[in-house]
C-alpha cells in the first residue's frame, strides 16, 4: 500500500471515529448515560489522528511535486 493511500484510509478511519463520540455525546440531550470526558478524549485523539495522516499526504504531495520537478 502506498502511503498516500494509507493516509487517506486513516483520514477515514479517525473521521469514522469522531463521528462515533460526536454521537456519544449528543446522546446526553437524552440523559442516556455518556461519560463526556471519556468521549472528549476520544474526539482530541482522533482529531490527532486525522492531523497526522494529513501531513502524510501534504507531505507525499510534496515529495511526489519535487519529483515531478527534477524529471522536467
Amino acid at each position: 500500500m502506498n502511503p498516500l493511500s494509507s493516509a487517506t484510509l486513516g483520514m477515514q478511519r479517525a473521521m469514522t471515529r469522531m463521528d462515533g463520540h460526536a454521537q456519544q455525546l449528543a446522546r446526553m440531550a437524552t440523559d442516556a448515560p455518556v461519560e463526556p470526558a471519556t468521549e472528549l478524549v476520544g474526539l482530541i485523539e482522533a482529531g490527532a489522528a486525522f492531523q497526522a495522516n494529513l501531513q502524510t499526504v501534504r507531505r507525499t504531495d510534496e515529495a511526489l511535486g519535487s519529483l515531478l520537478d527534477t524529471w522536467a
